[in-house]
């Protein structure tokens, strides 16, 4: 083998020896895994995370803390039950319980005209029967109007009676024309009877 090396290279024409080729390169080292992923999006996931714990703790903390303070106050009741005679010492029994008290229905109650309140009868939680008045508003501004209405009903009445009266004046004005001048028409013309009679029409 070593004289074949030798032969050959004798057998070579003298010159510059050629560039050796170059080593295959291995393509399956350039593959993308996309399986797992880089240690940048780890982090970012995992501060994504941690930044939902954190908002989603802080939203359930605020939450119980405003139904905690609308929550009404509740007296615990303790209900003992105790037997006279010598075996009523054994027979007590004692009950405690709380809870929450929570209206089943809610009545919203207004008035129809606008106006301040002068008289409220009941308070928050009150119990209240049907028909009962448990409010009252400022009336008198409704008192003054209903005055003025009356006063001018009166204005008017007067005004209707001084009509009248000036009607019956005028008429028996024209009566007593008419028979003047039926009497006698050189006492009272035509013409002062027509002016007579269109006055009382």
């Amino acid at each position: 083998m070593v004289a074949e090396e030798i032969l050959s290279s004798h057998m070579t024409t003298p010159g510059p020896s050629p560039a050796p080729a170059p080593a295959p390169v291995d393509l399956s080292k350039l593959r993308i895994n996309r399986d797992a992923p880089s240690s940048r999006e780890m982090s970012a996931l995992w501060r994504n995370l941690l930044l939902f714990a954190v908002a989603a703790t802080l939203i359930a903390a605020v939450i119980f803390y405003w139904r905690a303070r609308n929550v009404p106050v509740v007296q615990v009741v303790i209900v003992s039950d105790s037997t006279s005679g010598a075996s009523g010492a054994r027979g007590a029994t004692s009950v405690t319980a709380n809870g929450y008290v929570v209206a089943r229905t809610k009545a919203s109650v207004s008035a129809k005209a606008p106006g301040r309140l002068a008289y409220l009868g009941v308070s928050e939680g009150s119990q209240v029967q049907r028909g009962q008045v448990i409010a009252r508003l400022d009336n008198a501004d409704f008192l003054a109007a209903v005055t003025q209405a009356e006063a001018n009903i009166a204005t008017a009445d007067a005004s209707v009676i001084e009509a009248r009266a000036d009607y019956d004046q005028l008429a028996r004005e024209v009566k007593r024309m008419s028979d003047i001048h039926t009497t006698n028409a050189n006492l009272v013309s035509q013409q002062e009877l027509d002016v007579a009679t269109s006055r009382a029409a």
